[in-house]
């Protein structure tokens, strides 16, 4: 059965990998970098786009090209074992590239996965969206600041616009408080040009502590302001039109069944006078 299930290809959530990264090498110095977790990898080439960024811009005494006794890493991570053996054979001969399977939102999976203080960067593409809609980004966001170190940078790249993650992690967002985190929002754009979205640069200051419990009830604040005031998945305008659009559509259905019924009986009606005038013609021969 696995092997029917066996993942083929990549996949490419949002952009490119490089649209977003370009971003990302754009506002942050990562020459410094050496270790990185992808978050949500799925079959995407993130991971590889991620390691040939740090590998490219590793320091050199000459200026040169990249050169230093620490090799970079990436540890990708996604809570679908079919994903991770995919993207495991897909890159067994990179041996920079680790790959486990870890649920974000469980907290005995990261603690066996993501070492606490461990990661200088924590790339994102899609799994914040991903969680989001399951009222549990908190436990995702605390997971994350948890598996970075102080002054470690965790850029989330989502479909959502600046506006969106603004109340969560913009740099004067309560939220960002809350996270201890200074951040930038920046607009995302896909190869036409046109808005995809938004990249989040969240650097985490060094000795905060996480009150979880108030993240959690802050999420549910800007996730409830922004669905059912600001953008509701079901406005009253909404509600009306759909009510009508589905009336119409009863009565739509509903006319064909009565003519339907009422050709029925028009025929039985047919059938019954024209026995009624078979039987009278029989009664006349008789007659005669």
């Amino acid at each position: 059965m696995a092997s029917l299930c066996r993942k083929e290809g990549s996949y490419e959530w949002i952009v490119n990998s490089d649209g977003f990264l370009a971003l990302l090498s754009a506002e942050v110095d990562t020459s410094s970098f050496t270790r990185a977790t992808v978050i949500g990898c799925g079959t995407s080439a993130l991971s590889e786009e991620v390691l040939k960024l740090l590998s490219e811009n590793r320091p050199t005494e000459s200026g040169g090209s990249a050169d230093s006794s620490v090799e970079p890493r990436v540890l990708s991570v996604d809570n679908d074992a079919l994903c991770i053996e995919h993207q495991a054979r897909c890159c067994a001969d990179k041996p920079a590239l680790h790959w486990e399977v870890c649920d974000l939102v469980d907290a005995e999976s990261v603690a066996a996965v993501l070492a606490p203080d461990a990661a200088d960067l924590v790339v994102d593409k899609g799994t914040f969206d991903a969680i989001l809609v399951e009222g549990t980004v908190w436990e995702l966001l605390v997971h994350v600041m948890s598996h970075l170190r102080p002054g470690g940078v965790y850029a989330l790249c989502s479909l959502h616009d600046r506006s969106f993650l603004d109340p969560l992690l913009g740099p004067a967002a309560r939220g960002a408080e809350l996270l201890g985190i200074d951040s930038k929002l920046l607009t995302l754009h896909d190869a036409q040009g046109k808005e995809a979205g938004a990249v989040a640069l969240c650097h985490k200051r060094g000795g905060h502590v996480i009150d979880a419990a108030s993240l959690a009830a802050y999420e549910k604040v800007v996730m409830d302001a922004h669905f059912k005031d600001n953008s509701p998945f079901l406005s009253t305008e909404e509600e009306l039109r759909l009510r009508a659009r589905f009336a119409a559509r009863i009565r739509s259905h509903r006319h064909p069944q009565q003519q339907k019924q009422k050709q029925k009986k028009e025929q039985e009606k047919q059938k019954q006078k024209q026995k009624k005038e078979e039987e009278e013609e029989e009664k006349e021969e008789e007659e005669e």
